[in-house]
């Protein structure tokens, strides 16, 4: 079984440079609102899902799920994404909250064009909804 600690293990042998990051939104007609439900970080030949489950943990994969009903994926390609692309992931954590309950994971990308800056980002399951939040050094 693969596991998160054997894939990043993986990528930094080979680098991990993702070279396209996609959301799959939840459409809530009712209410006028789109919920991201899962983020992918296709590496190329490898790929990266992480999900929001439904009790507010956080669960990764290695491929996407098919889209479903009221699921729609768009491309990544605005706010903090946009300067993630073509950049190194060097490192991950796996963030707990107070119960103990993984309910988030935080990645960290080296910049090519300046090795010593980088760029840090958190996805938080709340209420079933990946809140995206970047971290400031």
């Amino acid at each position: 079984m693969r596991t998160v600690e054997n894939f990043f293990d993986t990528l930094s042998e080979l680098g991990a440079y993702p070279v396209r990051i996609t959301g799959d939104f939840f459409v809530d007609t009712e209410n006028r609102r789109d919920f991201l439900v899962s983020i992918s970080f296709d590496f190329g030949a490898r790929q990266l899902v992480v999900k929001a489950n439904e009790d507010d943990s956080v669960q990764v994969k290695f491929q996407l799920d098919p889209v479903g009903k009221d699921i729609i994926r768009r491309e990544l390609n605005e706010g903090p994404w946009d300067s993630l692309l073509n950049t190194e992931m060097i490192w991950c954590w796996k963030l707990s909250n107070q119960f103990g309950v993984w309910d988030g994971i935080q990645f960290q990308f080296r910049h090519s064009d300046s090795p010593s800056s980088s760029s840090t980002i958190q996805m938080i399951v709340v209420a079933s909804e990946l809140k995206i939040r970047r971290v400031i050094d």
